[in-house]
Order: C-alpha cells, then sequence, then structure tokens
C-alpha cells in the first residue's frame, strides 16, 4: 500500500517537471475528463 502511494506521488512529481506549465495543463485536463473522474486519469 506505501508503495503505490510512493509511485503515485513520485508520478505526480514527474508530471509536475515535465509540464512547466502545470495550471494550464491542469485547465486542459479538467476540461476534456469530468470533475466526478477521480485523478487515477493521470497514472
Amino acid at each position: 500500500m506505501r508503495s503505490l502511494l510512493i509511485l503515485v506521488f513520485s508520478s505526480s512529481v514527474r508530471l509536475l517537471l515535465i509540464f512547466p506549465n502545470q495550471a494550464k495543463s491542469m485547465d486542459d485536463l479538467s476540461e476534456s475528463i469530468p470533475v466526478t473522474r477521480p485523478p487515477s486519469i493521470l497514472l
């Protein structure tokens, strides 16, 4: 369970490092993905 949390955290950090314009990409994601869907799509 802890390794899963570490995997999620590291992937989130990697996404932030890959996309410097994080806010814009998050806005695009929220527009294309229903808000009720959990953020597991980022994995």
